[in-house]
Formats: structure tokens, sequence, C-alpha cells
């Protein structure tokens, strides 16, 4: 998505099931904009927090974007734990981990 995004898509199957592989849904904060509920940007397994963590960034300059954090529960789906947030592109760069908590971190 965009030049500076590349989109991300989890599924959950179980294991000896007979059932489809299923898109896992995410759950992001009200009033914030969601391309799919489904899609995750830039993500990546964090072992320092133990969990799957993404950003996006809204222009080339790194100036404004998103920043995400979710765990897995124990029955296998994503929980939201941490939602920041810059969508002010003024073109002062900042860490994506240092715009705005709009979600509290548990």
């Amino acid at each position: 998505m965009g030049l500076h995004n590349l989109a991300n898509l989890y599924i959950r199957r179980i294991k000896g099931s007979k059932q489809p592989a299923r898109l896992i849904a995410l759950r992001r904060p009200k009033g914030q904009p969601v391309t799919s509920k489904y899609i995750l940007f830039n993500s990546f397994w964090d072992l320092n927090r133990g969990a799957l963590t993404s950003f996006t960034v809204d222009r080339g300059l790194s100036d404004c974007g998103s920043f995400e954090v979710h765990r897995f529960t124990s029955d296998g789906y994503l929980e939201l734990i941490e939602y920041r947030a810059k969508r002010n592109c003024d073109g002062k760069f900042r860490e994506p981990t240092d715009y705005p908590l709009i979600y509290p971190a548990m």
C-alpha cells in the first residue's frame, strides 16, 4: 500500500481441524483510519516486547503515521495493546514509537 508500506495479512488455522484457515481481524481505536481490519503494515515480531509490532509511514519523510503493538491471546487471536499516531505531517521526523499515545499500553 503506497510507496513506503508493505501490507501483511495473518491467518489462524487450528491444528488438526478440518476448518479452513481464516484471516485474523484486528481491532483499532475508534476514529483512527483503517485500510482493512485484516492488514498490518510493515509488521514484524518484536522479541523484546513479545508481540507483533506494526507501523505506517504516511509520507516519505517519515514525519507522520501510526505505530501499533498486538499480542497473541491464548486462543490465537491478536489483541491490541498499544496504538500511537501522528497525523500532522509537519516535516519533523519523529520515531513511530514516540508518536502520541492513542490507546494505552497495558
